[in-house]
């Protein structure tokens, strides 16, 4: 389906084609088709680009939802930009480390592991990490950084 609306860019009206996709996509893991479809509307000229693209925004909001929830961040009360700053760096290494460990190539997590599924039939790498940090205790020596005396 195709369509076209005037929107406004900088103040000013101009044509801006406005393209509907409908998607059927379902995860690999997830059992049953879903009841409805996606209802995109995109400035994609192909609806397979802007399903991957919406694809790929579903993992990122996944790992936001890790961010606020499981690290606290919907409490924390910054006074300067610096803080916040540092505290971002902090949390951006944290998820990455937390990342590696849900890898199944870290060899980390048990044998025949699945996952609760979320909501939407699928659960973030980032948390099947954090489910193992609350397991182990702490971070695993083989998500850490060799140093020159490891060998």
């Amino acid at each position: 389906m195709e369509g076209v609306r005037y929107g406004l860019y900088h103040g000013r009206p101009r044509e801006l084609t406005i393209n509907i996709a409908l998607c059927w996509k379902v995860a690999k893991s997830r059992a049953k088709e879903p009841d409805e479809p996606w209802y995109l509307a995109t400035t994609f000229e192909d609806a397979k680009s802007a399903t991957n693209w919406y694809w790929q925004r579903g993992w990122i909001e996944q790992s936001f939802r890790d961010a606020k929830s499981r690290f606290g961040l919907n409490r924390v009360k910054v006074g300067s930009p610096e803080r916040l700053s540092r505290l971002l760096m902090a949390l951006s290494t944290a998820l990455s480390w937390l990342t590696l460990m849900g890898l199944p190539e870290s060899g980390l997590l048990p044998e025949g592991f699945r996952a609760a599924v979320s909501a939407w039939g699928r659960v973030s790498v980032s948390s099947m990490a954090l489910w193992l940090l609350e397991k182990l205790g702490n971070i695993p020596l083989c998500c850490l950084p060799r140093t020159s005396s490891d060998g």
